[in-house]
């Protein structure tokens, strides 16, 4: 072929297949083989599954899908592997995943138990842990449960102890009126009651705790009174023991009495307990 020959065009291009029935050197048609759907490798379930949402016509692809799917979880609001099925009651393994899926441990052994201090002991962690793990909360929820437990208890402790404070200084109160000036005796009747049966101020808070501050110290001093005369303890600090009181304080008491003028007068009127509570100060202030 010379240089001036124009080349074959590629529609000249002829591709002949021959066959029985052609004869050697004609063209024959060739059938066009269609590209395979995206879906092909599905499984015949799957591709009814497509055809049924209309994914298998014309001018669909995954990217349909794809965005199906991507607005499933918008709608949701959380990734697929984080949604939580709720679970079949009567069966178990449902129950058990669902708790996994909840963060729920195993066994109790499994929370963070902390030392919770209440009042003058720490609070049972592990009974709560135990408790926790039977309603089967998370441990976010047991660090909350284990905290708003041990705030309550604290709370109910102090309201407590405000409330037998407040009852015994009103007892107190009324009872030493009552007593007027036969209060210092019977303070130390109470006290010699105490040391003669060895009750210690754990023993006695505890009785007052019980019982209130009123009747302890009625109690107490009809059984010292019960042992003879009672005699002021023989103490010698310079401030007053818990059911009784010192010299020092006696002529203390003695100095405030004398500049109270309605006592003087009083005293000087012959008054029953004015008098009493004169003379007992003076006892024990100057005889012990």
């Amino acid at each position: 072929m010379s240089s001036a020959e124009p080349a074959p065009s590629a529609a000249a291009t002829v591709v002949t297949t021959p066959t029985p029935n052609t004869p050697e050197g004609t063209a024959a048609p060739v059938a066009p083989v269609a590209p395979p759907a995206w879906y092909g490798e599905l499984s015949s379930d799957d591709k009814t599954y497509i055809a049924n949402k209309g994914w298998d016509k014309e001018g669909k692809s995954f990217g349909d899908v794809l965005k199906s799917y991507k607005n499933i979880e918008r709608l949701r609001g959380v990734d697929a592997e984080k949604l939580v099925r709720l679970p079949d009651p009567t069966k178990p393994e449902e129950v058990s995943e669902f708790r996994a899926k909840l963060g729920v441990p195993e066994t109790p052994a499994g929370y963070d138990v902390p030392e919770l201090q209440v009042g003058d002991g720490l609070l049972d962690g592990e009974a709560l842990a135990a408790i926790a793990h039977r309603i089967q909360l998370d441990p976010y929820q047991f660090a909350t449960f284990t905290s708003e437990t041990a705030q309550f208890f604290q709370q109910s402790i102090q309201q407590q102890t405000e409330a037998v404070a407040e009852r015994d200084s009103a007892e107190k109160m009324t009872l030493e009126k009552e007593w007027a000036g036969l209060k210092e005796e019977n303070y130390a009747a109470a006290t010699k009651a105490a040391t003669k049966f060895g009750l210690d101020e754990t023993t006695l808070n505890g009785m007052q705790q019980g019982l209130g501050y009123r009747k302890t110290l009625e109690l107490l001093t009809k059984i010292g009174r019960s042992f003879g005369e009672a005699k002021p303890p023989d103490v010698t600090r310079d401030e007053g023991d818990g059911f009784g009181i010192t010299p020092a304080v006696a002529k203390t008491r003695l100095g405030e009495l004398r500049g109270d003028a309605d006592f003087r007068n009083k005293l000087l009127n012959g008054d029953v307990a004015a008098k009493q509570k004169w003379e007992s100060l003076k006892k024990i202030a100057f005889t012990g």
